[in-house]
């Protein structure tokens, strides 16, 4: 369905950057046949009447950042990075011990609790909002996911009694009614706090262990959901909440899962069709399926749930591409499948909206990964102690979950040739047109009928080569970008001609395109020369913007942010007269550059975010911004868009300013080291220490050769 990712160059940078260069034969891609393609659109026939969009996942490592580690300056990017994506709704795991003042003792804790007094001051709670807020800033839905793990002190009097403890604290509540009342008081709270909370969910993967209950535990769940259900409707709330009945991993009547179906229909009895929930759900992976198998079982899925369940839509609250661990068949053209294929079926076949698994945030340093970097289905495809990896999903995912508009009518879309797969998103005046080209070496010409009617429009063409390899093994295929915040930034403009036409030459790639077509706005982004960099303390550093993107004018705005009053405020602050003295300050201000002096009293470790806003853009975009990150102390080590490599398991070496260290060698599977150079050509001797004159601006070139 696509061809392998043949050749790859690495780049690592440790803000003074590391550049590896590795020669890697060039793999022969067999010609396509016909040069011109044609995508029909069918306006009149309506697929999916109402497609929310591609949503995403949130766990909750990045909500006990306090405890491990995880600078506020980094939440800032992923902030950032959230409202840039826009995705369509968030599933946000919430921990129920994340309200209760576990400072206590548990006989307060469960007394509190009985009583209705909820522990909102946490730090887990302020965090789970800022985050909460930044989706929903970007006009994202929050749907709350209720249930999870819990902490052995708060489990030992919250979870049912007499039910086999799991590791986790996958219990379900031991009382209903105040399981009820406890998630009405969290939503009203969320409300209030300016969270677009639109759905509930519960808990995740009932036939899968994450939820213990006794005897059949379906019975308990319908119950507990009918609750809550009376809760809502008693706070006057459940109107504007929409339930999902339930969270089950696997496909309507599927070989691998028989209970699947039999779940459904208790759910759409006990709970659906009496209006205690509204939607039914399951995640959608690939699994150990062929691409061909999951299509079939996407299909399947859907179909039984329209014949059998006509008062209820299915969505896809989970999905991947990727076979487990990258497995022993990643690499098979049998098991070939992306994520675009995923959405763009999903689209066409009729779901609700397609939820990709735990990429939302991922993006942050070691050890807040909790291992889900080594999923290729993440945005991070390793740990990182940088802002500059990701994975092969960012802009296959990401173009189609920023451009496909929310709550929108999918219609007929026939592309005359088996190598595009495609998707038509219409909503008002807006429409998006979804492709998925596979390789050629040579260009092809596309044309998409979209009929007289839109002729003179003009339609933004948004393209990326380098997003459909995820379901390898998510290591060797990891992707780098120096603007590593950014979503494809390769784009064009053309007009609709008269006969109806959008034309567009398809360029030739030795990888998959994902390209969307639309009339939405390009989104605005800001691109820096080096997004990460390190200063001393006392020390100053140069902040350059590279390009800005979406806006005419390159011109911006610089702003320092403060988080001294993180933990008494929900929202980061900027920083203002009186607090820039013990942080730093801005000179050599021009339109795309400024200088930041750090304070003397900053010391190793600490992080600084820096804002910068075009002039141009509008005020109403949320994400018309860039951050900067400045770590005070260090070098850190980058990898960059313009190189790749295989054997990218090693997390980056971090060196201190100003100190002479031994240089670590990088290896790479297949590569002779022969040591670090201050020169591209490798000529001189090899450098085997850092030196106290070296800044952010060094640059060292590794050798590498291949093994006899």
């Amino acid at each position: 369905m696509k061809g392998k990712f043949s050749k790859r160059v690495l780049m690592s940078v440790a803000s003074f950057a590391i550049c590896i260069a590795i020669a890697v034969a060039s793999l022969a891609l067999p010609a396509v046949g016909a040069s011109e393609r044609t995508v029909n659109v069918d306006f009149g026939t309506v697929l999916n009447e109402d497609y929310l969009g591609i949503g995403d996942n949130y766990w909750v490592g990045p909500y006990d950042y306090k405890n491990t580690g995880m600078m506020d300056a980094y939440q800032t990017v992923n902030d950032k990075h959230n409202n840039v994506l826009k995705p369509a709704y968030v599933r946000m795991m919430f921990f129920p011990h994340w309200l209760v003042n576990r400072d206590l003792s548990e006989e307060e804790q469960e007394a509190n609790y009985m009583n209705g007094i909820y522990y909102f001051e946490s730090e887990e709670f302020k965090a789970f909002v800022r985050k909460s807020k930044s989706i929903s800033d970007g006009g994202g839905s929050i749907c709350l996911n209720m249930g999870g793990g819990l902490t052995d002190d708060v489990l030992s009097w919250w979870g049912i009694k007499h039910v086999t403890r799991q590791a986790g604290g996958k219990s379900a509540p031991d009382d209903l009614g105040q399981f009820a009342h406890f998630t009405t008081a969290i939503i009203q709270r969320l409300l209030d706090e300016g969270v677009n909370v639109k759905y509930l969910s519960f808990y995740n993967e009932i036939n899968n262990g994450c939820y213990e209950a006794f005897f059949d535990k379906r019975i308990y769940w319908t119950e507990m959901i009918r609750d809550i259900h009376f809760a809502l409707e008693d706070a006057g709330l459940r109107d504007d909440i929409k339930i999902f009945a339930t969270e089950l991993t696997g496909y309507y009547d599927s070989e691998d899962n028989e209970v699947i179906g039999n779940t459904m229909q208790i759910a759409y009895d006990t709970l659906i069709v009496p209006g205690y929930a509204d939607y039914l759900n399951t995640h959608t992976y690939q699994g150990t399926r062929t691409a061909e198998q999951l299509l079939k079982d996407l299909t399947s899925n859907i179909e039984n749930v329209k014949a059998k369940f006509s008062q209820t839509r299915l969505f896809a609250n989970e999905f991947g591409s990727y076979t487990p661990n990258g497995g022993e068949n990643a690499n098979s053209m049998e098991f070939n499948m992306s994520d675009l294929t995923i959405i763009i079926n999903e689209s066409n076949l009729g779901y609700g909206g397609s939820a990709g698994w735990f990429w939302l945030g991922d993006r942050i340093p070691a050890p807040l990964n909790m291992g889900h970097a080594d999923v290729a289905s993440g945005m991070s495809s390793q740990p990182s102690y940088g802002l500059a990896l990701v994975s092969e999903n960012y802009n296959a995912r990401g173009l189609a979950m920023r451009y496909i508009p929310r709550n929108s009518k999918v219609v007929k879309s026939t592309p005359d040739s088996n190598d595009i797969n495609s998707a038509v998103y219409v909503k008002g005046e807006d429409t998006t047109v979804l492709l998925e080209i596979e390789p050629s070496k040579d260009t092809r010409e596309l044309k998409v009928n979209l009929g007289s009617a839109y002729a003179g429009k003009t339609f933004g063409i948004h393209y990326d080569s380098m997003g459909n390899d995820t379901n390898r093994d998510g290591h060797d295929d990891a992707i780098t970008f120096a603007d590593s915040t950014l979503l494809a930034t390769r784009s064009e403009e053309r007009m609709v001609g008269p006969d109806g036409y959008l034309r567009w030459t398809i360029p030739a790639d030795e990888h998959n395109l994902n390209v969307v077509m639309t009339t939405l706005a390009e989104q605005v982004q800001v691109e820096f020369d080096m997004e990460e960099v390190s200063v001393a303390a006392g020390g100053s550093v140069n902040i350059s913007v590279k390009d800005v993107y979406g806006v005419e004018g390159d011109a911006v705005d610089f702003e320092i942010y403060d988080f001294s009053a993180v933990g008494e405020a929900d929202d980061y602050q900027l920083a203002d007269a009186g607090t820039l003295a013990s942080i730093g300050t801005l000179s050599n201000v021009t339109d795309n550059s400024v200088t930041f002096n750090a304070s003397s009293e900053l010391k190793r470790g600490d992080v600084i975010a820096i804002k910068a806003t075009p002039r141009a853009a509008m005020s109403d975009d949320v994400a018309g911004y860039g951050i900067a990150i400045i770590r005070v102390g260090e070098y850190i080590t980058y990898y960059r868009a313009d190189c790749i490599t295989k054997g990218q398991d090693k997390i980056p070496v971090k060196y201190a300013i100003g100190e002479v260290t031994d240089l670590k060698a990088y290896t790479v599977d297949g590569m002779d080291f022969g040591g670090w150079y201050l020169t591209e050509d490798f000529s001189g001797d090899p450098v085997t220490k850092t030196d106290a004159s070296w800044n952010n601006t060094t640059v060292l070139y590794g050798k590498f050769t291949e093994k006899e």
